[in-house]
Parts: C-alpha cells; sequence; structure tokens
C-alpha cells in the first residue's frame, strides 16, 4: 500500500501533461511535442483564426495550471526522498523521471508565456478580423429576422407550406446559432466585450411559439389523417367528438400565442373540425336519399360514389362541411321532412293492402240470394283521415320527391270512395227490388220487360259480389277495370226498373 502510493504520483505526472491536461485528443499530442523538446512547434505564428485559438487556449490552460502543477510535482519528490528516507527499493529510471518534471514544466511554462508575447500582434490582427465577422453576423441576423418575419412560416395562410418554412428556418437558425457560439468564443478569446444579437434572440423567441403552433397542426393533422380511413358505414361519431376536444383544450392552453396570425389558422382549422362533426352526424341519417348526396355534391362541388362499403370520411372531410353548415342543414331537414311523407305513403300502402270489404250472406225466406256488403261506415272515415293527409302532403314544398306517387293515391282514394258509394246505392236499390221481382210472379207478369231487366242487373250484381267475397281486397275490388261504370250503371237500370214500378 504505502509503495503504491508513493509510486502511484510519479506514474501520473510523468506523463504530464499529457495524461492530465489537455483539451483532447489533438491537443494533448500537440502539448506534449511542445513538452518533450522546448522550443518547436511553438516559434510558428498560426495561419488561421482556429489555429491561434488553438495555441491560445494551449498557452491558456498551461497558466491556469502553473500553481497546481508546483504542488504536484513537488508532491511527487518529497514521496522519493521519503522512500530513499527509508532506504526502501527505488527504481533509477523513475527517480529520474520524478524529479525531473519540475524542469520539463518550467520549460513548457516559459514557452507558453514566451509563445503567448510572440502571439500579439497576431491576436491583434485577428481581433480585427472577429470584429469585421461580428459585425457581418449582426448585419446578416437582422436580414435574417427581417426575412423571417416577412416571409417566415408565421405569416403563410397555407400551413402544410409553414412547416415546410420551419424546416427550412430552423435548419437556418441552428446554423446562425453555431455562428454565434464560435463568435463569442472568439471575443472571449481576445477579451472583447461579448455581442447580444437581439435580433437572433427575437427569431428564437418567434420560433418557440411557433414549434409549438406547428406540433399542434401536425399531430391534429395526423389525428385528421387516421380517421380519414374510417368506412362510412362504421362511423363513431363520439369518438371523433373526444378527440377533437382534446384538440380544442390543448389550443385554449396556448392562449398566450393567440396573437401569433398562424395560430388563428390552426385554431380555426380545429374549429372548423369540431363544428363539422355534428353536420357529418347529421348527414348519417337514414333520411337521406341519393337525391340528397347528389345535392351535397353539387354545393360543396366534390364528387364521390356513395358506396357505404368503400366510402371513408376522408371525401366528407374534403368538403370542409362547416363551409356549409347552413345548406347541410337544409339538406338534412328536406330529408327528414321527406321521410315523414315517404312513411306516410308507405303507411297508406300497407293499410289499403289490408283493407277488405265485409261480405256476408243474404237470404230471405231461408233462401239464399247471394252476398251483399255490411256497413262501410268505418272505410268511409278512413278515406275521410287519409284523404285530409293527402291534401296536407301536396301542400307541403317537401312533397315533390313523391308527387306523382301521392297523386295517383289520390285518384286511388278518390276512386274507392266513388265505388263505394255506387256500390251501395245499387245495394239498396237492388235489395228493395229483388224482393219485389223475385218474390212476386203477379209483378213479372205485369211488367215482363222491367223483369227481364231486373234479371240481367240481377246476375251481374251477383258476380260481382261473388267476385268480391272471393277476395273482398277493397283497392283490388275498387280498383276492377270498369268496376265504376258497371256499377253507375246498375244504378241507372235499377232506377229505370223502380220508375216502371212507380207508374
Amino acid at each position: 500500500m504505502r509503495k503504491r502510493w508513493l509510486s502511484a504520483p510519479c506514474e501520473e505526472l510523468c506523463g504530464m501533461p499529457e495524461g492530465r491536461h489537455g483539451q483532447g485528443g489533438g491537443q494533448r499530442s500537440r502539448a506534449t511535442d511542445s513538452t518533450a523538446e522546448p522550443g518547436q512547434g511553438w516559434r510558428q505564428a498560426p495561419d488561421t483564426l482556429e489555429d491561434l485559438k488553438f495555441v491560445l487556449n494551449i498557452v491558456a490552460e498551461v497558466k491556469m495550471m502553473s500553481m497546481k502543477m508546483e504542488l504536484d510535482y513537488t508532491d511527487v519528490e518529497e514521496r522519493y526522498r521519503t522512500r530513499e528516507l527509508y532506504d526502501l527499493p527505488l527504481d533509477p529510471a523513475q527517480k529520474e523521471l520524478a524529479f525531473g518534471i519540475r524542469k520539463r514544466w518550467m520549460q513548457l511554462e516559459d514557452n507558453a508565456w514566451l509563445m503567448d508575447d510572440a502571439l500579439e500582434s497576431t491576436k491583434r490582427k485577428f481581433t480585427e478580423i472577429t470584429g469585421k465577422e461580428v459585425t457581418s453576423f449582426a448585419e446578416a441576423t437582422i436580414e435574417f429576422r427581417d426575412r423571417m418575419m416577412q416571409q417566415g412560416p408565421g405569416t403563410v395562410t397555407d400551413l402544410d407550406e409553414g412547416l415546410e418554412l420551419m424546416k427550412k428556418f430552423q435548419g437556418e437558425l441552428a446554423t446562425k446559432h453555431a455562428k454565434r457560439d464560435q463568435l463569442v468564443l472568439a471575443q472571449k478569446l481576445f477579451d472583447l466585450p461579448i455581442t447580444s444579437y437581439p435580433e437572433l434572440l427575437e427569431i428564437e423567441n418567434l420560433m418557440k411559439d411557433l414549434v409549438q403552433i406547428y406540433q399542434l397542426y401536425t399531430d391534429f393533422s395526423a389525428t385528421v389523417k387516421q380517421s380519414s380511413s374510417m368506412l362510412w358505414a362504421e362511423l363513431d361519431i363520439q369518438k371523433l367528438l373526444a378527440g377533437t376536444d382534446e384538440f380544442v383544450i390543448r389550443a385554449k392552453r396556448m392562449k398566450a400565442l393567440k396573437s401569433r396570425p398562424t395560430f388563428g389558422l390552426v385554431e380555426g382549422k380545429i374549429k372548423g373540425f369540431q363544428d363539422s362533426l355534428p353536420l357529418i352526424q347529421d348527414l348519417k341519417s337514414e333520411a337521406l336519399r341519393k337525391r340528397h348526396w347528389e345535392k351535397l355534391m353539387q354545393v360543396t362541388g366534390k364528387s364521390f360514389e356513395m358506396d357505404t362499403k368503400t366510402f371513408t370520411l376522408a371525401k366528407l372531410f374534403a368538403m370542409e362541411l362547416h363551409n356549409f353548415a347552413n345548406v347541410i342543414s337544409e339538406i338534412t331537414t328536406t330529408a327528414l321532412k321527406e321521410l315523414n311523407i315517404e312513411q306516410e305513403i308507405k303507411k297508406l300502402t300497407d293499410t289499403w293492402k289490408d283493407q277488405k270489404f265485409d261480405v256476408a250472406k243474404y237470404t230471405k225466406g231461408g233462401l239464399d240470394r247471394g252476398w251483399v256488403l255490411r256497413s262501410t261506415d268505418e272505410v268511409q272515415l278512413l278515406l275521410e283521415d287519409m284523404g285530409l293527409n293527402m291534401q296536407s302532403m301536396t301542400a307541403s314544398r317537401y312533397v315533390k320527391p313523391f308527387l306523382d306517387e301521392v297523386r295517383r293515391w289520390e285518384g286511388k282514394l278518390s276512386l274507392i270512395g266513388e265505388v263505394i258509394d255506387a256500390w251501395m246505392q245499387v245495394q239498396r236499390k237492388w235489395m228493395y227490388l229483388e224482393s219485389i221481382f223475385v218474390g212476386s210472379d203477379d209483378i213479372r207478369n205485369q211488367l215482363p220487360e222491367e223483369a227481364k231487366r231486373f234479371d240481367v242487373i240481377d246476375k251481374n250484381w251477383k258476380k260481382i259480389m261473388a267476385d268480391t267475397a272471393r277476395n273482398p281486397n277493397i283497392l283490388e275490388a275498387c280498383s276492377v277495370e270498369s268496376r265504376l261504370d258497371t256499377l253507375r250503371l246498375l244504378a241507372q237500370q235499377l232506377e229505370t226498373c223502380q220508375k216502371s214500378l212507380s207508374e
């Protein structure tokens, strides 16, 4: 242990200043050469500012280390004297090296002071050069600041273009930082006052703000892009709303940046997207038909194929729907109103598909006299209600897509009403005259022509009723070809028979 304590300092300092002092591999090598051979390499004046910086740094380091080195080599010498005092084994070569450190260091110090004096004229020359470079750099920072303010990423209206400019100006700012640091080192080296470059600080502050703003835009754009691939059929509007709310909150936390025009653009993008989501939700309505999508494409100037298997949100995002909020509101409102009419028509169709006459056997004196209709009062009430619905639909400004169908149903309902009126009129007269002509041979003998006429009427009537008994569907029974004309003709003929009886 003791031996090691005494020998270690020598091993350490024998390599001085190569092993302990220096600013890197290259500098240690040159310092070693100068120490090993005093006088060589110190008399050559530096040709460049970098060489001058290197030499001056070596000189400064030697001066700074002077006191510590004196303590170190004195300590080593004392240890070797102690070893001699106690007759401990010594390596003569190491002893020689240990007691040679003082001389070598003093020679290195002398060379450093000599070089420092010799470089005075060179330092004056490079001090002047540094001053000119500082002036030139200051002018360059002013030009950079002006260009940043007039053409930088904070002046554009296209945020994607701004992102490209950010890369360009950030690279240029990094170059300016490196040059500033280089000049600051030179000013310190030549004891010059440090220049502050306020324009560069102004750019740094602006760039910090823009980095935050464009990072918000980049993150938002990435989220929108990810959502763009979502199929329309798989739309999760709540997930989109939640994700957008996060960006709205982030933007609110950046209120200190509101004065930056670029922030207003990003905030507008986020707000516009947020405003478009309820519109997208409205467009998800089942009420929308092909005609409504075609109207939307016409208004936005964007065309696409509305196939739920391939249609993605990207096509809707591209429309920037928030710019057409009023139009979309009108389209979706129209779609809902039209859906109501569509559903009313379907309800009408379904109702009359199931409406049937209540047909009953007509007997008299125990004899089967055929079929007759029971009361049609409920049918008449239904016709009145639906007639009013038809009038309301016809008066609606949303009826246009269904106008032809509504008019067809108006015609059908009108026909049903007329047919039932004629039908019940014929039935009442037939029941009255049937009891006379069929049950009384005297009348038949007295009015043979009228009896024959009634027989024809009776035959036609019974055929109509037999067909109706087989298929009592009201719409179909009333829509038989010439059914209304036939009933009206039967009514006239029955009227003629009745008049003949009165005479």
